[in-house]
C-alpha cells in the first residue's frame, strides 16, 4: 500500500510484524511513503506555518498576486521595430525598439548648432522659392524625403553626390556642409 501504519503506542522490531491492536490504529500516525502524497500533505501545512510566522514576527508578508494581476512593466527595449517610426520621433530616431515607441535604438544625427546657424545664414542670402533654398530648408528642419525629391530634379558635380548621400544616410552635419557649398554654387 502506498502509506504504513506506525504505532505510537509500540514500535514494530525490523524482523518481524506484530499485529496491531485494536487501540494502536486509533492513536497512530499516518506516514506517506510516495512523495506526491508527502508534499499534498505538507504543503497547507508549510502555508499555515508561514502565515503565523509572520504574524509573530510584526513583518508584513510577501505581496502575492494572482496570476495577471502583477504590476504592468515594459517589454524591455532591445529589438527593434520593424515598424518605421512617426511623427515627432521619425525626426530624431531612424530605428524604435519594438512595443516602445518611446525608446530610440538608432538615434539620427542632427546637424549641430553651429551647422543650424551656418543654414541660416545661407538661407538668408537665397529666395525662398529657388532649389536651392528648398535644400537648405529640407536639411535644416532634417526633412530627408524632401531633401532627396529636391535632388532628384537636379543634375551635378560632386557637391550634389555628397548631398544625396548624406540625405539618404540621413546624416545632419555632412548634409548641412554639402548644402551650404551646393547654395554657394548655385
Amino acid at each position: 500500500s502506498a502509506t504504513r501504519l506506525l504505532s505510537t503506542a509500540e514500535s514494530p522490531s525490523p524482523g518481524d510484524q506484530p499485529p496491531i491492536p485494536e487501540t494502536a490504529i486509533k492513536t497512530s500516525i499516518v506516514i506517506p511513503t510516495s512523495r506526491r502524497s508527502l508534499f499534498q500533505r505538507a504543503l497547507p501545512t508549510a502555508g499555515i506555518a508561514f502565515v503565523a510566522a509572520t504574524t509573530l514576527t510584526n513583518k508584513p508578508p510577501a505581496a502575492l498576486a494572482d496570476k495577471g494581476a502583477g504590476a504592468k512593466q515594459a517589454l524591455p527595449a532591445l529589438i527593434p521595430s520593424p515598424i518605421r517610426p512617426t511623427g515627432e520621433m521619425a525626426k530624431t530616431c531612424e530605428v524604435v525598439a519594438l512595443g516602445r515607441e518611446d525608446v530610440c535604438l538608432v538615434p539620427l544625427n542632427p546637424p549641430s548648432l553651429y551647422d543650424k546657424m551656418l543654414l541660416n545664414s545661407a538661407m538668408n542670402k537665397v529666395e525662398d522659392g529657388s532649389q536651392a533654398g528648398k535644400l537648405l530648408r529640407a536639411v535644416s528642419e532634417m526633412n530627408w524625403d524632401v531633401c532627396n525629391a529636391e535632388l532628384s530634379k537636379i543634375e551635378g558635380g560632386k557637391p550634389i553626390k555628397a548631398l544625396k548621400t548624406a540625405c539618404k544616410k540621413k546624416d545632419g552635419p555632412t548634409a548641412a556642409k554639402a548644402v551650404i557649398k551646393l547654395s554657394e554654387m548655385l
